[in-house]
Order: structure tokens, then sequence, then C-alpha cells
């Protein structure tokens, strides 16, 4: 087993993510859920001042994902509803 290239390639996938620290922490999980359910109330709350339909929203998504950071956490119209 340790002799097989797919071990030998995941071993040095897995040292070079532990010394660039791309390892997910439980807390790191918990934050972007938390982050995730700021974006969404806020733009629920901004569409609704502004008087514009949530399915807009749907429209938007390949903008929120070009331009801001947390774009590929703001859902499609149905989820926010």
């Amino acid at each position: 087993h340790f002799d097989s290239q797919t071990y030998k390639k995941n071993k040095k996938n897995y040292k070079t993510a532990a010394q660039n620290g791309h390892f997910q922490t439980l807390e790191d999980s918990l934050s972007m859920a938390k982050s995730k359910k700021i974006v969404m109330k806020n733009l629920v709350k901004v569409f609704i001042k502004t008087n514009i339909s949530l399915e807009k929203v749907n429209m938007l998504q390949l903008f929120f994902r070009k331009y801001y950071k947390e774009g590929d956490l703001v859902p499609q119209a149905d989820a926010l509803r």
C-alpha cells in the first residue's frame, strides 16, 4: 500500500496543505456558517427595503461570485424564503 502512486500523491498533497495552512478547523466552519447567515439576512433586508423581488437575486449570482468575497454564499431565491 505504501508503495502505491496514489498513496504517495496523497501524502505529498497532505504535507503541502499542512505547510500552507490550508486545513479548515471546526471554528473556521462555524465562522463561515455564521457569515453565510449574516450575508443572507442583509441581502434579504436590502431587497425588502428597496422593494425588489427576491427572484432578482438569481440574476445577480454571477455578479456576486465575481465581485464579492462571500458571493458564493448567496443562495438562489427559493432558498431565501
